[in-house]
């Protein structure tokens, strides 16, 4: 189920596009984004991005992002996801701050929470695969990857720029290397954008190891022989218009179809 499963983690970083904003950016509260995934110009995932809330708390400020995919009625025949994903973040830092994860899919159910600890330098993982709280030590400023995403979403992007990222993948530790390698025209939600084209690569930091039974729109994604392309708007708020996941015969294709406010 190759196919099936690069459908889903192409869908997964479209996920992560269109979020809360940190200091000097604006307010993405109330932001609302729809995508499409297709292969062969077929619509194969709907993907639902939303910021219902905000708060402040004795330790900062946080931001609530909801997101979602699902497959259509033709793909969920064949392999059926169904996964929600709900994303608590430090606005000032950009950082995780816990991750509940609800995974209905052909191959694995799961719930999980995630706590990041930064200053203690461990993630608490409650559910899943562990019976009991299990601590598990991450690298300095580690993203997940939906705040990594966010963190990218707001930088002041330039063609040759390069980013590198500490990614903690549930337990794994990763390198992002993140390269802006060129500037495009693209038609996204109806109107015309100029985007940043950015491609990523992941390097493990510890022996890879292959994943089963996983959340494939999570743990599966990332690995050293993953090509994935994003295009970014330059126009405020700098949604992400478009991704390609290299696989063959044919990529697929996931682009921004609706965004309000």
């Amino acid at each position: 189920m190759n196919f099936f499963r690069s459908l889903s983690q192409s869908a997964f970083f479209m996920i992560l596009s269109a979020w809360a904003s940190i200091n000097g950016q604006p307010d993405y509260f109330g932001e609302r984004a729809t995508y499409q995934l297709t292969y062969l110009s077929v619509s194969a995932v709907t993907i639902n991005i939303s910021v219902p809330g905000k708060a402040s708390t004795a330790q900062g400020s946080r931001y609530h992002i909801l997101a979602s995919a699902r497959t259509n009625a033709l793909f969920s025949a064949f392999y059926n996801v169904d996964n929600r994903y709900d994303i608590y973040m430090d606005s000032a830092t950009t950082l995780p701050v816990r991750m509940d994860k609800n995974i209905l899919q052909k191959t694995l159910e799961q719930k999980m929470t995630i706590t990041y600890r930064h200053r203690a330098g461990e993630a608490v993982f409650h559910g899943g695969k562990f019976t009991e709280p299990l601590r598990s030590p991450i690298a300095a400023d580690a993203h997940n990857f939906f705040t990594m995403i966010y963190w990218l979403r707001h930088q002041t992007l330039k063609t040759g720029d390069q980013y590198t990222l500490n990614l903690d993948v549930e337990t794994e530790p990763w390198k992002a290397v993140i390269r802006v390698t060129g500037e495009e025209k693209l038609k996204a939600a109806g109107k015309n954008w100029e985007a940043s084209k950015i491609d990523f690569a992941f390097l493990p930091q510890r022996e890879e190891v292959r994943r089963k039974k996983t959340d494939i729109l999570t743990r599966r994604l990332v690995t050293s022989k993953t090509r994935l392309t994003f295009w970014i708007a330059k126009q405020d708020p700098h949604p992400f218009l478009k991704v390609e996941f290299e696989m063959s015969p044919f990529n697929v294709v996931t682009i921004l179809t609706d965004l309000q406010y």
